[in-house]
């Protein structure tokens, strides 16, 4: 699909990232579990889609994945994550809800950062 191909092309030019939470299942082969996906650029994250897989032993994974990625956010010294939807998860994190005016501030700021991406370990 034409999402697909974005992400894609997102990703090889370097700015669309996932972070993925995987578990050794009882036949010893390795599962993905849960996770999430968004887009990098300079010093903002744009946090698109979470899930788990409770029947693979992931119940929780995406957010696990969460709070991994925020973690290395900070230390890169991005100062946007995007999280599309406020609710009570996010809000347990430091959640702030910005107006419009406010955001698009933030966000040229933060667009403006030289912040390239680095893998998480």
């Amino acid at each position: 699909t034409e999402l697909i191909a974005a992400y894609l092309a997102l990703h090889h030019a370097g700015h669309a990232h996932s972070i993925e939470a995987w578990r050794t299942q009882p036949d010893g082969a390795d599962a993905l579990v849960g996770g999430l996906y968004g887009v990098h650029l300079a010093g903002a994250f744009f946090g698109e889609s979470m899930f788990c897989r409770p029947d693979l032993g992931g119940t929780d994974a995406s957010k696990v994945a969460l709070v991994r990625l925020a973690d290395h956010l900070r230390a890169l010294g991005v100062v946007i994550l995007d999280t599309q939807f406020p609710n009570a998860h996010m809000e347990q994190f430091g959640l702030e809800l910005a107006p419009a005016d406010e955001y698009l501030a933030r966000l040229r700021h933060a667009l403006n950062m030289p912040i390239t991406w680095r893998a998480i370990a």
